[in-house]
Parts: C-alpha cells; sequence; structure tokens
C-alpha cells in the first residue's frame, strides 16, 4: 500500500518537474529584452537632451535682436537712378544714326552719361547710409528706426506651408537683373518675338537696329547696377572677396506679393554689403524662418 503511494508519488513529481532550463532561458530573454528597453530609454531621453540643448543655444531675437544698417532709401534712390539712365541711353541710342562715325560719338556721350549718372549716384549713397537708420530683426517683429525714432513695424508671419502664400513671409532675391527677367519673361519676350517676326516679314533694318540697341542698354545698366553694388560691398567689406557670389544676392525681400502690372502687398527688404552681416542673416533666416538662405531662398517672381 505504502509502496503505491510511492509510486504515485512519484510519478506526479515527474509529471510535474519544473522546467529550469526553459525558465532560465526566458529569464535571460526578459533580461535582455529589459536592457533593450533601458536602453532605448536612455537613447530618447539623450535625443530629447540634446533636442533641449539645441533649443536652449538658439537665440531669441525677441530678447537679443539682431540690429543691421538700413540701406533701404540708399537702394530706392539707386533703382530711380537705375532706370532713369536706362530710359535716357536708350532715347540716345535709338537716334543713332547708321555711321560709324556717329556709333562712336555715342558710345561716348553714353559714357560720359554713365560716369556722371554714377558719380551722383555714388554722392548719394554715401549721404543716405550716414544716416542713423537702423533695423532690428525680432522673433516676432521686424523693427526699422530714424535717428532713434521707430519709423516702421513688420510683423513676422512663420505659418507653415500648409497655410495659404497670404499666411506666410515670402523669402527672394531681388535685383535688377532678376527685375528685368521676371517682367522679361511674360511682357518682353512676347514683344520681342513679335518685333523680330514683324522685322523679318517687312525687313526693316531699323526695327533690328532698335532691339540690338535695347539689349544693348539692358546689358549697360545691369552692369552699371553692379558696379553700384560693388563699390558699397567693397566699401563695407574691405575688399570684394566672395562678390561675385554674393552680388545679385545682396538685396532679401521679406513678405512682398507681386502681380505682373502692381504689387498687391508691401513687404520689407533687407542689405548686406560683407560677409559678416551675410552670416548673421542666414544664422536669423535659419532659426525664425526655417530657410537655409543659399538653399531655400529664390529669385523674386511674379504670381
Amino acid at each position: 500500500m505504502e509502496e503505491d503511494k510511492r509510486e504515485k508519488l512519484r510519478e506526479y513529481l515527474r509529471n510535474n518537474r519544473p522546467k529550469s532550463k526553459i525558465n532560465l532561458g526566458n529569464s535571460s530573454n526578459n533580461k535582455e529584452n529589459s536592457n533593450k528597453n533601458l536602453k532605448n530609454d536612455l537613447n530618447l531621453d539623450n535625443s530629447q537632451i540634446s533636442d533641449n540643448k539645441t533649443n536652449l543655444n538658439k537665440r531669441d531675437y525677441d530678447k537679443e535682436p539682431l540690429i543691421l544698417k538700413d540701406y533701404t532709401n540708399s537702394m530706392e534712390a539707386h533703382n530711380i537712378f537705375n532706370v532713369m539712365l536706362c530710359f535716357v541711353s536708350l532715347f540716345i541710342c535709338l537716334g543713332t544714326c547708321e555711321t560709324y562715325v556717329d556709333i562712336f560719338k555715342t558710345s561716348f556721350l553714353l559714357f560720359c552719361i554713365y560716369s556722371i549718372f554714377f558719380i551722383i549716384d555714388i554722392s548719394i549713397l554715401n549721404f543716405l547710409s550716414n544716416s542713423k537708420k537702423l533695423v532690428k530683426l525680432g522673433q516676432t517683429k521686424i523693427l526699422f528706426y530714424e535717428n532713434s525714432k521707430l519709423v516702421r513695424e513688420f510683423i513676422v508671419k512663420t505659418k507653415p506651408k500648409k497655410y495659404a502664400i497670404d499666411d506666410i513671409d515670402k523669402i527672394e532675391f531681388d535685383s535688377f537683373l532678376y527685375a528685368i527677367k521676371m517682367y522679361g519673361k511674360r511682357i518682353g519676350l512676347p514683344i520681342l518675338l513679335f518685333a523680330i517676326v514683324f522685322a523679318i516679314i517687312k525687313s526693316d533694318k531699323e526695327i533690328f537696329l532698335t532691339i540690338i540697341s535695347i539689349f544693348f542698354i539692358l546689358v549697360l545698366t545691369i552692369f552699371y547696377d553692379v558696379l553700384v553694388r560693388m563699390f558699397l560691398y567693397r566699401k563695407s567689406n574691405g575688399n570684394l572677396e566672395n562678390f561675385l557670389k554674393y552680388s545679385q544676392k545682396l538685396q532679401i525681400d521679406i513678405g512682398w506679393i507681386r502681380n505682373i502690372r502692381i504689387v498687391t502687398r508691401k513687404g520689407i527688404s533687407l542689405f548686406y554689403f560683407n560677409e559678416e552681416d551675410y552670416k548673421k542673416i542666414k544664422e536669423y533666416i535659419s532659426i525664425v524662418y526655417d530657410k537655409n538662405l543659399d538653399k531655400d531662398v529664390k529669385p523674386i517672381s511674379s504670381y
């Protein structure tokens, strides 16, 4: 009887023996999983700490605004001179006779006119740039000052791209060359093609001379604009290093919306004429607008 009990007990123990190997394996796996989870948590914490450090290192422009010289009036005066010079030169050039003597006389006259315009333009730029005009670039506002007096306030809009264009401050490079390209594509090119076709049909030499004259004057005016920018860059930067890289990017337009005929919304324009200011503006646009000045910003365009 007792022997039967012992046998049943042995059988029970055999059937219900603890699976030590499996348990050990499971505990090992559980330990590995817990270690992985701990490592992931640590990595997540480290990335969060890194992001927090990056955010802390970012400059708060409302507390510490970027202060630059305001060249708005100076460059507006230069742009007016540029347009005037273009029309005066075109008027003179179109009055040229077909003889080579008159062409040389006209070239000399154009040289004199460009020289006079350049001297007057530079004198006005020097006078206006010496005035106490500053612009303070903040996180939420851009403030323009003249003689320590606030003259204009621009509210910074930095909504995501999913919003309408009116709710975003568009950033573009502006120059006389880019303006000609913008309007030339919509207006100038169709007129030019029509004039060429008309001249071919009518065999009219004067139309060809007019087209060549217009093209020549535009090239001269672009060169004049670059020459003035070169002067300001040399004066501010101390040398012409990297001027060609920045020559058509010295004006940065923010918040402008242009129609082919009119400006539908007037924004602001920032100017830099040295590499140090360029780096400061680049950092500002990167932090406030989340855009790369070298990659994301394009020349002006119309809608």
